[in-house]
């Protein structure tokens, strides 16, 4: 068997750890600028050091950033496919990721 980490909590994360409020619990709204696709990738990149740390592999999920507010949903496609471009460039020590 193969265990593998994954990212998980991160709207938790943001409120409760960096003491930032979005609204309506929906992320998504942090790939407008890029202070919140640093954050995004602060946190993303906390879970790749964890992987690393303990030698497994580790998967960035990606689904649950549809946005729920139908007034945004017309935005949907272009924010995964931003948060799909953060995938890319993480980084511990020698590893990239």
């Amino acid at each position: 068997m193969i265990i593998t980490l994954t990212g998980a909590g991160i709207e938790t994360r943001i409120i409760h750890e960096v003491n930032y409020a979005i609204c309506n619990f929906e992320s998504f709204e942090l790939l407008e600028d890029e202070s919140g696709r640093a954050m995004l990738r602060q946190i993303d990149q906390s879970y790749a050091n964890v992987a690393v740390r303990h030698g497994l592999p580790f998967q960035l999920g990606t689904l649950t950033w549809r946005p729920r507010n139908r007034s945004a949903q017309h935005r949907s496609f272009g924010k995964r496919a931003s948060k799909l471009s953060l995938a890319g460039g993480f980084s511990s020590g020698e590893k990239s990721f």
